[in-house]
């Protein structure tokens, strides 16, 4: 008998396989997932709003119990500091806190992606009593198995059937295109690439009733400084590169695109931050792929007319932040969107 395709996780620091195998779940994993998620969805979205409540208290907890082994699996899987990870954590508990709250009072809201299997795509639709399959990310499955493993012991001890929540693993598309595809699926939360997500969501729309898609795509997040915000260039230059570098540029909120009106202390402004990025220190991405694509499009631009690069030389393993400067006609003259003052990262 065939083995059972697996996959490993990649060490995010050294770029070696991890030893655990995760399962490369397939068409068929997804039409059981989806069958035994259907069978329960009545039963539990007429459990009352207290019984809801009490199994997102109840994952809550289980989180906060293992916290230290959720954050030292993630910060091997994506090299994301403890204390980050950590907070992560604590937020998404007390993001299913709050849905809890919701349910006691009466209220409904909707609330965007914390952390893992867990998020407030999750928890928004156990708090409405809707069954969730959750596609877990190739890079860091170890994580989502163990977010995973505290959901169904939360099921557990509420008595709830496991078919309300599954995870399914996997490293290649196909899993993905298959549940967006089902007809049993009845709406897409997404957190990605632009690319990504826009894939997922022609497939959500070309299906014969097309479902929603709820997508959070990319980070350009265009910024506009007023010659009033720059009293003090240094310091603000400052604050933009710590923005800008944050999470190795991978947060969505970093300003990707920074407008300014040509004028000396705008120069001041930009010289600041180019001084600044040369001395800051390089950085571990999430994945070897999203390093590579990183690496590629930042010799792209750079070698590209009406563009000055300030980088340093990129690392093996490590790289460093890349910030490019244009001017106004050089950005009407590109139609294809070169930036006027951009930070590249890999969310770009």
């Amino acid at each position: 008998m065939l083995k059972p395709p697996t996959f490993q996780a990649i060490n995010a620091f050294t770029g070696e396989p991890l030893a655990d195998d995760f399962p490369v779940h397939g068409k068929q994993d997804v039409d059981v997932a989806c069958k035994n998620a259907h069978a329960v969805a009545r039963s539990f979205r007429q459990q009352s709003a207290d019984m809801r409540a009490q199994l997102l208290d109840t994952i809550a907890s289980k989180l906060e119990q293992n916290a230290s082994v959720i954050a030292e699996r993630a910060h091997l899987e994506t090299a994301l500091p403890l204390v980050r990870l950590n907070g992560e954590i604590g937020r998404t508990a007390n993001q299913l806190r709050l849905f809890s709250e919701v349910l006691k009072q009466g209220a409904w809201s909707r609330a965007t992606l914390a952390f893992s299997a867990a998020g407030g795509d999750t928890a928004s639709a156990l708090a409405a009593g809707c069954p969730v399959i959750v596609k877990g990310h190739s890079a860091h499955p170890g994580t989502s198995e163990l977010v995973a493993k505290c959901i169904e012991q939360a099921l557990t001890e509420c008595d709830l059937p496991q078919a309300i929540f599954t995870l399914l693993q996997g490293n290649q598309r196909e899993l993905g295109t298959s549940l967006v595809t089902h007809p049993r699926i009845q709406a897409v939360g997404f957190t990605g690439s632009v690319t990504g997500g826009r894939a997922l969501f022609d497939l959500a729309q070309q299906r014969a009733v097309p479902i929603p898609f709820y997508g959070e795509l990319g980070a350009i997040n265009p910024t506009f400084i007023l010659p009033s915000a720059l009293d003090d260039p240094q310091q603000l230059a400052e604050q933009y590169v710590q923005s800008m570098t944050l999470g190795s540029g991978q947060f969505c909120t970093k300003p990707g695109v920074v407008f300014v009106v040509d004028s000396d202390p705008a120069s001041a402004f930009i010289e600041s931050a180019q001084t600044l990025l040369l001395a800051h220190a390089p950085h571990t991405m999430l994945t070897p792929s999203i390093r590579n694509s990183y690496c590629e499009q930042s010799k792209h631009r750079a070698s590209e007319a009406g563009l000055m690069c300030t980088t340093q030389d990129q690392g093996f393993a490590e790289v460093t932040s890349a910030l490019f400067v244009t001017d106004s006609d050089a950005w009407r003259a590109n139609h294809s969107g070169k930036r006027k003052f951009s930070a590249r990262s890999p969310w770009s």
